[in-house]
């Protein structure tokens, strides 16, 4: 598997159910960027330090080795806010 330019080795695709209604969407996840439930109680200050320095691009969140949720930084959200809307438009 090729590594990205930051040396880790991107997980395989993992499919996330999004709902019933939609087919599931796809999500290319680095080790780095992979984190339990858990251990984003623990260390949310740490995830959030990190995401905004931009040493990562987004945390995605396991809990029973499902995908349950995506912490991006302020600025990454608005930037997706934008796309959304001018798609919308």
């Amino acid at each position: 598997m090729p590594s990205d330019p930051r040396g880790t080795v991107p997980l395989p695709l993992m499919a996330v159910p999004i709902d019933s209604k939609r087919t599931p969407a796809s999500l290319l996840v680095a080790n780095e960027e992979l984190a339990t439930v858990r251990e984003a109680m623990r260390e949310l200050n740490r995830m959030v330090e990190a995401l905004e320095r931009g040493e990562l691009d987004k945390v995605v969140l396991t809990q029973r080795n499902q995908i349950r949720a995506v912490l991006v930084s302020l600025e990454r959200y608005v930037e997706l806010v934008r796309l959304t809307d001018a798609n919308a438009a």
